[in-house]
């Protein structure tokens, strides 16, 4: 059976490579085809441009990758796929996984979750959100403080849409994109132009821009903190 898998050959340098999968059936795999499969935009454009420092391939490594950051590489960890063979009891299951972008692939039953829910789509959002729990974790905020969510991304939206949920009010998000404003309208977000808000409390950047950072700093209250939830690689000032 061929499988098809995107690597990345060099720098920027993407390559679609075919292989044969020999699947024999077992009670501890399955074989999986992909359904959909994500792209974590912020993250895959740095190891796509190479910008990955040494020092982080190995906090960097994907559960699945294979190959090196120093190329070739096949990288990825969004993946809802559909069983096709294996146990008897997983067959034509829905799940999610950590797998990179490949049509066909075998996997441990141990790293799969199986996915009930009928809107499978959103559930390529299940890393990002990951990361948005994790953010509102970090900021420690109370329910009053003054929360600004800077960089409306899918990490962005998601973490202010989680502070939402949460019943904070005092919540502003913020874009230099002006169409995200229609975005944030949609998610019953305050949308707020960055250089016109103050006497904040908590400053959640996404947007892996130093000068946002560092104008971050004369927005704060005495005690007010960044959640610096960038990324940066090694991209330059």
């Amino acid at each position: 059976m061929k499988s098809q898998s995107l690597w990345l050959i060099k720098k920027n340098k993407p390559k679609i490579l075919s292989k044969n999968i020999h699947y024999k059936k077992n009670n501890k795999t399955v074989l999986v085809r992909t359904l959909y499969s994500g792209i974590s935009k912020g993250t895959e454009k740095l190891v796509a441009n190479g910008k990955v420092d040494h020092t982080q391939f190995k906090k960097m490594k994907c559960p699945f990758q294979n190959g090196h950051f120093s190329f070739p590489i096949k990288y990825g960890y969004i993946n809802i796929g559909e069983i096709i063979d294996g146990p008897k009891s997983f067959l034509g299951k829905i799940i999610f996984t950590l797998f990179p972008h490949q049509s066909i692939f075998e996997i441990n039953t141990e790293n799969i979750n199986v996915i009930k829910d009928k809107n499978i789509k959103k559930y390529l959002l299940t890393a990002n959100m990951e990361t948005a729990v994790n953010i509102f974790w970090d900021t420690q905020a109370k329910k009053n403080d003054r929360v600004l969510v800077v960089g409306l991304g899918s990490v962005g939206l998601l973490t202010a849409f989680f502070f939402k949920l949460q019943g904070y009010k005092n919540l502003y998000v913020s874009d230099t994109n002006l169409i995200k404003k229609r975005i944030a309208k949609k998610l019953d977000l305050n949308f707020i132009n960055f250089n016109k808000i103050n006497k904040l409390d908590c400053i959640v950047n996404t947007t892996s821009n130093y000068n946002v950072l560092n104008n971050s700093f004369s927005k704060l209250n005495l005690d007010g903190k960044i959640i610096e939830a960038s990324w940066y690689g090694k991209k330059n000032r």
